[in-house]
């Protein structure tokens, strides 16, 4: 929030590093999100989940005092940018959070290193825009893909899902939605990226003086929903609150 309020007071750009809004399938989803196509957004679910893949067990990544947090920070950050990027960037009003480590801890104690991070997070979400979302992220639970990445955007016309195809990250775009009174399911197969990559166009915006794409109050907003996911967890209880003004 300090770095977001100081770019605002100098006058300087300052963009968020959310890769997944950069990529050819996601940009294409969010022209159809832009269009109406969903009608009204009521729900979401975005996912990041490992079978197992903890990142340097008993280092930085699994310290929290270092780390601030496993893969809810980690790997749910970018999902969850994602959702809320195709759902027009809405407000958090509640959040719920779960967190689990049994796994990843059994592991750690076997080896001997730290892990005093969660291994597995779940969230709810209540929106301003009336919608909900919900939220899993892990490094290590046992899944039938030893990687799940997908995000799902659901309307009252049309939902989006942005996927990866297999275990790999190699990701598809696909959209649902009703013509002529019939629900089709859409695959669209001409990318025509908006942005070549996410350093490019922060560097366009630098010299042609226009907004990034991932604003400072963007990465606020999500962060704050991060730290509500966390405390909802540490409490066992819905915690409330609006996002507050840069």
């Amino acid at each position: 929030r300090k770095m977001a309020q100081t770019a605002k007071a100098s006058g300087k750009k300052f963009m968020m590093h959310f890769n997944s809004r950069f990529s050819p399938e996601a940009q294409v989803l969010k022209e159809y999100a832009e269009s109406g196509i969903l009608g009204d957004v009521y729900y979401a679910r975005t996912v990041w989940n490992r079978r197992r893949g903890v990142p340097g067990l008993g280092g930085w990544f699994t310290t929290k005092k270092l780390s601030g947090g496993g893969p809810l920070i980690d790997l749910g950050v970018h999902r969850l940018d994602l959702a809320l990027w195709l759902m027009g960037n809405p407000a958090a009003i509640s959040v719920s959070g779960f967190c689990h480590n049994k796994l990843a801890l059994s592991l750690s104690a076997r080896l001997g290193r730290t892990m005093d991070v969660e291994d597995f997070s779940a969230g709810f979400v209540r929106l301003d825009n009336g919608a909900v979302l919900s939220l899993e992220a892990s490094w290590a639970t046992n899944t039938e893909k030893a990687e799940d990445m997908s995000t799902a955007i659901l309307g009252t016309k049309g939902s989006l899902f942005h996927c990866n195809s297999g275990d790999g990250y190699r990701m598809e775009a696909k959209v649902v939605a009703e013509r002529l009174g019939n629900v089709e399911v859409v695959t669209p197969k001409d990318y025509v990226p908006r942005y070549a990559n996410a350093q490019q166009h922060f560097v366009d915006c630098i010299i042609d003086g226009k907004e990034p794409l991932a604003t400072a109050e963007h990465g606020v907003r999500v962060m704050e929903i991060l730290d509500a996911l966390y405390e909802s967890a540490e409490k066992g209880r819905e915690v409330t609150g609006h996002s507050q003004e840069l």
